[in-house]
């Protein structure tokens, strides 16, 4: 039997884009490290992600301010 939406069931969404706060750095890949670390330090991101959930990458300038990040979640958004 076919199986709808296996792309769906099969993507790996790492937790950091899912928990953004919640999670520590070194749990995310060496080359993203230093720029979550500088986000989940940031207080304000820490509110505007409570408030906007997941618009808070396109509510805030993120995309300019963090790169790399925004490289590796932008295909989830």
């Amino acid at each position: 039997m076919e199986e709808r939406f296996h792309d769906l069931v099969n993507l790996n969404i790492p937790d950091w884009i899912v928990d953004l706060f919640g999670i520590s750095a070194v749990e995310a890949d060496a080359e993203i490290q230093e720029s979550l670390i500088d986000l989940q330090s940031d207080t304000t991101a820490r509110r505007q992600f409570d408030h906007y959930g997941k618009d808070f990458w396109v509510k805030n300038d993120l995309p300019n301010k963090f790169p790399a990040l925004w490289e590796r979640c932008k295909s989830f958004s």
